[in-house]
């Protein structure tokens, strides 16, 4: 499996909004709903993902 695979990626919004996940489409999904639930905006797949960071690992 490529180590892109493995690594976790983030999305905060300013509002408190976490999600963090191994899969890029499900941070999309899910900040896709947030943003228009939420705030009542649309966001594109590539705004999120410039929106994203690598995750912190928690220990």
């Amino acid at each position: 499996m490529p180590s892109n695979m493995m690594d976790m990626k983030m999305v905060q919004c300013d509002c408190g909004f976490m999600m963090q996940s191994h899969s890029e489409n499900e941070i999309v999904k899910m900040t896709q709903m947030h943003a228009k639930e939420t705030h009542h905006q649309e966001m594109s797949a590539r705004e999120v993902k410039g929106m994203m960071k690598p995750a912190m690992m928690m220990k």
